[in-house]
């Protein structure tokens, strides 16, 4: 992570770096908390990745609910 400080101008100019490296229809996230403003690119998921994990919650679901109940 790096913090800058720069003038509007600036601000602006990097702003606008970030969202050209963009590709069409990819979204940015946007988080405004006490003065400080966030801009990152919006994680994907691999569909792959919950689909192994859908597979792998059912497998092991009796034993998820057993462990929760002890």
């Amino acid at each position: 992570m790096e913090t800058m400080i720069v003038e509007r101008e600036k601000a602006l100019s990097l702003v606008q770096e970030l969202l050209a490296q963009l590709a069409p229809g990819e979204k940015v996230e946007v988080i405004r908390y006490d003065g400080t403003l966030i801009l990152r690119r919006e994680s994907s998921i691999d569909p792959q990745m919950l689909e192994r994990l859908r597979r792998v919650s059912e497998r092991y679901h009796d034993v998820f609910r057993r462990l929760a109940e002890s």
